[in-house]
């Protein structure tokens, strides 16, 4: 199946609009690749959380699972960090979850030729370098068409999106948030950001390698591996633990 159908089914999937003929073409898919499915799986049971009131998710997106929450049974490292602010990563491919991502000051650097996208449904969009995004229900991403590709891939997301990457070590691949902003090169990862009170920011990491900034007081980085994942409580800006998803 070619890439762009799968992600018009994809985002149907999300939006629970799927014909039968396309379920039944999105299965053989999911047969024929299951590492496919087995990523999917693993990206949707981190999408949601039971701090959102019913108000913020459409009636198909409640299947909640806060799958990132602290376990007893697996080792934790300990770490405190001040604040969040980038990621840089490296492998072939992205997936990118965000919910509640919200642009602020940095949304003014693109005021001029700017790609607007907004997206009441589940809309797949293809950038100018091939790469290819999914933006979730009620979600936002805007680039500078003219600067995008040149010394960087750099865009904006508001709310949620699922992106693929076109591999490319001279020009990064950036999403800003207000949270802070992802840099890639090429890996696999979920990131939550949510603005509710007592809200967790949380990221696990699938595949590649991650690199985790946070400035403030006491600025830190931290290196995320493979089925990494961290919690860090909004309010108080600290690095809860950082502990292995086998």
């Amino acid at each position: 199946m070619q890439k762009e159908t799968y992600y018009q089914l994809l985002a149907k999937y999300l939006e629970n609009s799927l014909t039968k003929t396309e379920e039944e073409a999105l299965l053989v898919e999911w047969q024929q690749n299951p590492e496919e499915k087995a990523l999917f799986d693993k990206m949707n049971r981190f999408r949601y959380t039971d701090i959102l009131s019913p108000d913020d998710i459409e009636s198909h997106l409640k299947r909640v699972l806060d799958a990132i929450e602290p376990s007893s049974d697996k080792q934790i490292k300990w770490l405190t960090l001040s604040k969040y602010a980038a990621v840089a990563a490296s492998f072939l491919c992205v997936v990118f979850f965000a919910y509640r991502f919200f642009t602020k000051n940095k949304k003014a650097d693109i005021v001029n030729a700017k790609n607007i996208y907004n997206a009441k449904l589940p809309q797949k969009i293809e950038l100018p370098d091939k790469s290819v995004v999914v933006l979730g229900a009620n979600s936002s991403v805007v680039w500078d068409t003219l600067q995008f590709g040149k010394k960087v891939r750099e865009l904006y997301l508001k709310g949620e999106g699922y992106f693929d990457v076109t591999s490319n070590k001279k020009v990064p691949f950036i999403v800003h948030t207000s949270y802070g902003s992802i840099k890639v090169l090429g890996t696999a990862f979920h990131v939550k950001a949510y603005t509710e009170k007592n809200s967790m920011f949380k990221t696990v990491l699938y595949r590649g390698k991650i690199e985790l900034s946070l400035d403030g007081e006491s600025p830190k980085t931290v290196t995320l591996l493979p089925n990494d994942k961290i919690n860090i409580p909004i309010e108080n800006h600290k690095l809860s633990h950082i502990e292995s998803v086998k």
